[in-house]
């Protein structure tokens, strides 16, 4: 593959994110979550976030993680809380994945979380969607914190744009990944 990411050293490492700007089906969404699934089940004192764009959207997420719970072996499976609406709960590590969306009344407003997950933010709008972007930003601590965003590109000045741009900058701690839908066999 052309595409070579060292999450360990290159990613992670940073204090504040990574910005994808991806082809529609290219499997980002889907990686990116079983990624915060992961991240909750098996670190100890953990708040992840997904945030996604429709409440729909929200929903299938959520049975996306909680598939990828369950698809693990038994004896893999940490103990989760029962069906908690739009969250898997690790009560005995301490530790939840919580979804959410940007439609909701100022979502993870208040909230702390180590890790974010803000997924197709080009759709976001404006108005009280740039509230719940803020406010998730502003939920994940400068130190310590990670924010993946993903997004298929709208239109010059959304979210995703500015956040492009921002990365670009002097001292940006934004590491940006651009993958053009040429690169992606289905689309060939």
């Amino acid at each position: 593959t052309r595409f070579k990411c060292d999450w360990s050293s290159d990613v992670c490492s940073s204090d504040l994110g990574l910005v994808h700007v991806k082809p529609r089906q290219e499997g980002a969404s889907a990686f990116i979550c079983a990624v915060m699934t992961w991240y909750a089940m098996f670190t100890p004192g953990t708040r992840a976030a997904i945030l996604s764009f429709k409440r729909e959207h929200t929903k299938a997420m959520a049975q996306r993680c909680v598939g990828y719970y369950a698809s693990l072996p038994e004896w893999a499976r940490p103990e989760r809380r029962a069906a908690v609406k739009n969250s898997l709960i690790f009560d005995a590590i301490d530790s939840q994945l919580l979804l959410a969306s940007a439609q909701d009344d100022e979502p993870l407003r208040g909230d702390t979380v180590q890790m974010l997950f803000a997924d197709e933010i080009s759709s976001w709008g404006k108005g009280a969607a740039e509230t719940a972007w803020t406010a998730s930003r502003n939920a994940v601590p400068d130190e310590g914190g990670f924010i993946f965003a993903a997004s298929t590109p709208k239109g010059y000045g959304d979210a995703l744009h500015k956040l492009w741009e921002e990365a670009d900058e002097p001292g940006s701690r934004w590491h940006k990944v651009f993958i053009p839908w040429t690169e992606i066999e289905e689309y060939r």
